[in-house]
């Protein structure tokens, strides 16, 4: 049952707002706004890492492994540790169900109530009972690589460090050709060059979509428009790489 806004909670809520006005946080006043919007109903949510490997103005893209017509960013869903799932119950979360359960287990990307969106941003924001970002991204970029029939050098991947690019939140939104709005978390990452073992490691990659046709490597502008030169299409959120805007909507989700 949904609890009824009391006057003791609307006090709050606004002195939270004017806390948060004064703090210049728009992001967390606009999700305290969305949540008191039809509170029951739910907002799908999904939190992940991307990594961008550049040099210059060229970009390396991977083949998207559940949808294999896009090319997008080395990364993924983050997950979550087995003690978070107190917290995910009191925010009553329910994973979004997946053709294949096995690979996305644990993933931080379902559905919630819009009125424990805030709540949700506060503790993934806070890192607590998840997986850090260079766990997530050294387990992607394995991932990746194999499933693309690269053979990998895990050491090396065991050993690389990120830089933190930027944040960027999209939404909340409504979701093309879904009947839900979502809101959607990327973390944006580099790797850094700490030796030269790693410089080329990074080097070999670009060599590699000569090669393999899960690999492309694509410029900027190609990544603007949203397609390669080759004709492949490039998702949306690749243009988190160059900067904190959207540029078009994400195509329906599989």
């Amino acid at each position: 049952m949904v609890e009824p806004l009391t006057t003791t909670s609307v006090t709050s809520y606004a002195w939270w707002i004017l806390k948060r006005i004064i703090l210049h946080d728009v992001q967390s006043l606009r999700i305290l706004l969305f949540s008191l919007y039809k509170r029951q109903k739910e907002v799908r949510v999904a939190t992940s890492a991307m990594l961008r490997i550049a040099d210059g103005n060229k970009y390396l893209l991977v083949k998207n492994l559940h949808r294999p017509d896009i090319f997008g960013p080395f990364g993924g869903v983050y997950k979550c540790d087995v003690e978070a799932q107190a917290l995910l119950d009191r925010v009553e979360f329910k994973p979004q169900d997946e053709p294949d359960p096995i690979d996305m287990k644990g993933d931080l990307r379902g559905f919630l109530p819009r009125r424990n969106l805030s709540a949700f941003r506060t503790w993934f924001l806070d890192g607590r009972d998840r997986e850090e970002p260079i766990t997530c991204l050294r387990r992607e970029l394995k991932e990746e690589l194999e499933q693309i029939g690269t053979s990998v050098d895990h050491q090396i991947i065991d050993t690389l460090r990120f830089r933190l690019v930027r944040r960027v939140d999209e939404g909340p939104a409504a979701a093309v050709g879904q009947p839900y709005q979502q809101y959607r978390m990327f973390e944006v990452y580099e790797i850094i060059l700490t030796s030269d073992r790693v410089k080329h490691f990074v080097q070999e990659l670009f060599l590699l979509p000569a090669g393999n046709d899960g690999l492309i490597v694509v410029s900027a502008s190609e990544i603007i428009k949203g397609r390669a030169a080759n004709g492949c299409q490039i998702g949306q959120h690749a243009a988190y790489l160059l900067g904190s805007k959207q540029i078009r909507p994400e195509p329906p989700s599989f």
